[in-house]
Formats: C-alpha cells, sequence, structure tokens
C-alpha cells in the first residue's frame, strides 16, 4: 500500500511537473487563494462559534441573575401566578431560552415554562447545588443548552434555572461562514482571472523564447524574437538569444560557404582524377596494347622463322601465351580505369559487364536486380560515373575485406532518384557513421554527396555489410 502511494505521488509529480510555466503560477495562485481562504472560514468558524457560547452562557448566568432577585419577593408571598408570570414574560422576550424554571428549597418544581409536562431530568442537573452558581452546556438536549442554575437568596428560597438555547446562534454563524465562503469563492474566481491574463501577459515572451529555442533544436536559425521592455530579465533573454541566433546564422553561413568551397575542391579532385584515369586508360588501350600486340606479332614471326631449334620454338609460343595474358589484362585494367562501355551502352549495363567481370575473378556469388533500366534515361556523365565508382568501390571492398560468398546488388532508378543497394553475407566490421578511415569508403561518401546524395553503412561483426546510396539529379 505505501509503494502504491509513492508511486501515485510519482505519477502526479511528473504530470506537474510538464506543466506550461502559466499553468503552474496559476495553480499555485489558485491553491494558496484556496488555502488562505479555507483557514480564514475555519478560523472565523472557530472564533464566532466560541464568542457567540460564551455570550449564551453569559446571557444564561444573566438573565438567571435577575430572576432570582425578581423572584424573591414571590415566592415570599407564596404569589405562584406573579412568578409564572414574570418568568414568561421573560421568556417570551428572548427567543434564545428555551425553558425556566423555579426549585424551592425542598427540590419541588414551584414555577415552569413547560406547559406539556416537566422533564424530571433535568433535575437531576446541578443537584444540591443551590447556594452557588452552577453552569452547565447540554450538547445532547434540546439541540445544545447553555443551563444555568442561581440560587435565590443564597439558596434559602431554591434556585432559579434559566436554559438558553444555542441553535440559533450556530444558524447565524453559519449563515455568516457561508457568506464568507461565497465571497471567499467569488475573491478566488475573480483572481483566477485577474491573475490569468496578467500571467499569461507576463509569460508569453517566455513561451516566444520557449518556442523559439525549439525552433532552433529543430534546425531553424530563421527565427527572431521580438525584444520586450516591460521586463528587464526578459529583455536580456531575448536580446541574448537573438544575438546567438545570428551568430549561430553567421557561423552556418560560413559552415556552408567553407563546405561548398570544400566540395567544390573535392569535385575538382574528382574530376581530374577521372581525366587522368582516362588518359591513363588510353594510353594502356592505346600504346601499351599496340606495343604488346606488336611484340606478339614479332614473336608469331620469330616463333615460324628457320633455324631455330624445337625448344626455342616452344619457349617462344610459351611466352606468345603469356603475353596474350598480358595483353588481356592490360584491357581490362583499361577498362576498369575509365570504362567507355558506359558511355556506348549506358550505366546499367557497364555494371552488369562489371559484376560478370567481378564474378569470373572473385568466384562470389552475385545476385544483381535492376528496376527502371528500360525506363531510365541516359544521366549526365559525372553521375553515371559517381554511380559506377560507388557499385565497384563496394564490390572490391568486398573481395578485400569481407570473406563472402554471395552479394546481392539492387539498383532502381526513376524519374528523380538513382537508389541502391549493396549487401553481402561477410564477416562485416565495427562501423561508426562519421568516423571513416578506410579511403575506399570515404570516397563512396563524397561521390555521393557531391551529388546531393547521401550513402549509409550498416555493419556488424559476423553480420555482414549493407551500403545503401541514393543520388539526387
Amino acid at each position: 500500500m505505501f509503494i502504491k502511494l509513492i508511486l501515485l505521488f510519482k505519477n502526479i509529480y511528473k504530470k506537474l511537473y510538464n506543466v506550461s510555466l502559466r499553468n503552474k503560477i496559476i495553480s499555485f495562485i489558485i491553491l494558496v487563494t484556496l488555502f488562505i481562504g479555507l483557514f480564514t472560514v475555519t478560523y472565523t468558524y472557530y472564533v464566532f462559534n466560541k464568542e457567540s457560547n460564551l455570550q449564551l452562557k453569559v446571557l444564561s448566568e444573566t438573565l438567571a441573575e435577575d430572576l432570582s432577585f425578581q423572584s424573591v419577593r414571590y415566592i415570599k408571598k407564596n404569589n405562584i401566578i406573579g412568578l409564572m408570570k414574570i418568568i414568561r414574560n421573560m421568556r417570551y422576550r428572548n427567543k434564545d431560552i428555551r425553558y425556566i424554571f423555579i426549585e424551592n428549597n425542598k427540590g419541588k418544581v414551584i414555577a415552569s415554562t413547560f406547559d406539556n409536562g416537566f422533564p424530571l431530568k433535568l433535575l437531576k442537573i446541578h443537584n444540591n447545588k443551590f447556594k452557588k452558581i452552577s453552569v452547565v452546556e447540554l450538547k445532547n438536549m434540546y439541540g445544545g443548552v447553555w443551563d444555568t442554575g442561581y440560587p435565590i437568596l443564597k439558596g434559602k428560597l431554591g434556585v432559579v434555572r434559566v436554559g438558553v438555547l444555542t441553535k440559533y446562534s450556530r444558524i447565524i454563524v453559519n449563515s455568516f461562514i457561508g457568506s464568507l465562503a461565497f465571497v471567499i469563492i467569488l475573491i478566488i474566481f475573480i483572481n483566477i482571472i485577474i491573475f490569468s491574463i496578467l500571467i499569461t501577459f507576463i509569460t508569453k515572451p517566455i513561451a516566444k523564447l520557449t518556442d523559439g529555442l525549439k525552433s532552433v533544436e529543430d534546425g531553424d536559425l530563421a527565427v527572431k524574437l521580438e525584444e520586450v521592455h516591460n521586463n528587464y530579465e526578459l529583455s536580456e533573454s531575448i536580446h541574448a538569444f537573438n544575438k546567438m541566433i545570428k551568430r549561430l546564422r553567421d557561423a552556418e553561413a560560413t559552415k556552408l560557404e567553407k563546405s561548398k568551397l570544400m566540395k567544390e575542391f573535392t569535385k575538382k579532385i574528382i574530376d581530374a582524377h577521372e581525366e587522368e584515369r582516362k588518359r591513363i586508360s588510353r594510353q594502356l588501350h592505346d600504346q601499351i596494347g599496340q606495343i604488346l600486340a606488336n611484340i606478339k606479332i614479332r614473336l608469331k614471326l620469330l616463333e615460324n622463322s628457320s633455324g631455330i631449334d624445337n625448344k626455342i620454338k616452344n619457349d617462344i609460343k610459351i611466352l606468345r601465351g603469356n603475353l596474350s595474358s598480358d595483353i588481356e589484362l592490360v584491357h581490362v585494367m583499361a577498362k576498369n580505369l575509365r570504362p567507355a562501355i558506359i558511355d556506348e551502352l549506358g550505366l546499367f549495363n557497364a555494371i552488369d559487364y562489371y559484376i560478370d567481370d567481378f564474378v569470373k575473378i572473385s568466384g562470389i556469388k552475385v545476385k544483381s536486380d535492376f528496376i527502371g533500366q528500360s525506363s531510365c534515361c541516359r544521366l549526365q556523365p559525372e553521375i553515371e560515373i559517381a554511380i559506377y565508382r560507388i557499385v565497384q568501390e563496394a564490390l572490391l571492398n568486398v573481395v578485400s575485406h569481407s570473406k563472402a560468398t554471395f552479394v546481392r546488388v539492387m539498383l532502381e532508378c526513376n524519374k528523380n532518384e538513382f537508389r541502391g543497394v549493396i549487401e553481402d553475407n561477410g564477416i562485416g566490421f565495427n562501423y561508426k557513421e562519421g568516423n571513416v578511415e578506410n579511403l575506399g569508403l570515404y570516397g563512396m561518401i563524397e561521390r555521393a554527396e557531391l551529388l546531393n546524395g547521401r550513402l549509409d553503412i550498416k555493419s556488424e561483426k559476423g553480420k555482414g555489410t549493407t551500403i545503401t546510396f541514393n543520388v539526387n539529379y
């Protein structure tokens, strides 16, 4: 049970903690006003009730004393009719009197205001106390009565008993307390309205400041708050906020400018790299290839010439075979450096041919899915070569590092975007975004970002690697 109460208070605290400052202040004002109002009503009721009881007690004593002096001559003359007349007149004049009766010195009731029989239980109160004043509150009789016994002639002639009701006084007190409670509730309601307007006026800049901070958190640096002049602390806070946003905007502009320059620099490096690859590829294909082909032809002529023994001819034949493999290797190197097939047959066919060569060389099984190949038009050359290099580098990393036996390549081309996924079942590695040490991976990311795209790498040890990229054009 105790734990449930703790959890309940924790939940209430959490809910109150998440309430806005404006609502917290208004709730605090309501609680304070309610507390003050409740304290005021309770204390007022206590004081009024106490004073009322004291006044009724004094009234009971005063009336009993007055009747004690008036009744002496009537009792001495045994004038019971006159005695009845004075007690009835007194009760008639004062509605708080519940009853009056007079006992003689023998304990016999000789006059009373009871018309329907005298309640004998009243005689048991103040018994044998004729010689001194006695006041008792009878809470359970007649709705509450202050009963005073006052000796007549020091008790020689008997005693006067006066019972004063408390209910009328309590009705007045309760009525007053009810009116007071209504006034307090009205004050609370008026306070809520006044303070709500006042707090809204005070906290409005704070709310704007909070909204501004949320906007900054969401990346919006164009926000600017209106300056306030009626609150020094808020005015300074908002002024500092606007200065901070201006500095952030300036820093962001500087960062964007540096990033733009860096991208331009990187693009120039990549373009120069591609041009150099293109030049080397052309030289390999045209010059080195021709030189090797010429050597192969001369070896063929030498092999067919007379005057050379069979052993030397056999060596020349083996050398010519090796040279054929070297020429093919040079052609493959030239094609990888600058795949001319992209310009001739398009991006998808170039990647398809590269995957075929990759399977032959590596022995790794590859499943390729090309979506939108028929409807995808030719892209700009720099976009096509960048996508080709991303796929090429991803597959080279599979061969070099992953120890995979299966790779899946999925490429999709639509109207505005080119997307790709390369995933393998290799050993994987611990990859942390933003901490790229492999130059090949870094080059892939840079190529995607230069084309307003993004490249993501997901990999864990023993769970393979997945590379996803998109390029916008």
